[in-house]
This record gives structure tokens, C-alpha cells and sequence, in this order.
């Protein structure tokens, strides 16, 4: 998505991963790039709000893993 025409449609954008889900109540993966399932989710989720939720629709991410994570709930499509 071009960050311009995600910001006319009234959406944040962030530089980096960290950026977006710092305090974030819902977090959604909707992609199977293999650079988002190489990002340590466990420290991204970290910074997101507690509680918050995890969708990871292409289940990039093990959800023993995630469930490590204070506060968060794991989700697939």
C-alpha cells in the first residue's frame, strides 16, 4: 500500500515494524513475505498494549511462541 493513499483514507503509517505495533490493541499479518516471518514477533508484541491480539493470517508465526508473550492473544485465518 502507498503510504500516501493509506494516509488520505485517515491511516497511520509507521517505518518499521516496532514503530507500528508500539501500543497497538490489535496487530494484523496479512502477508506471507518471507521478511515479515524472519521479524522477532515476540519482542515486536512486547511493545504492543496488554491486553492485545495477533492475527497472523497465513500462520507465519508458531503460536508456543506467541503465547509467551504476556498479554496476547493468538489468532489464524
Amino acid at each position: 500500500v502507498d503510504p500516501a493513499d493509506a494516509r488520505a483514507h485517515g491511516v497511520k503509517t509507521a517505518r518499521t515494524a516496532r514503530e507500528a505495533v508500539r501500543k497497538a490493541d490489535v496487530v494484523i499479518v496479512m502477508t506471507n513475505n518471507p521478511a515479515f516471518k524472519d521479524l522477532n514477533m515476540r519482542s515486536l508484541l512486547s511493545q504492543a498494549r496488554s491486553p492485545a491480539l495477533l492475527i497472523d493470517a497465513w500462520g507465519l508465526y508458531p503460536a508456543e511462541e506467541i503465547a509467551k508473550v504476556r498479554g496476547i492473544s493468538y489468532r489464524t485465518l
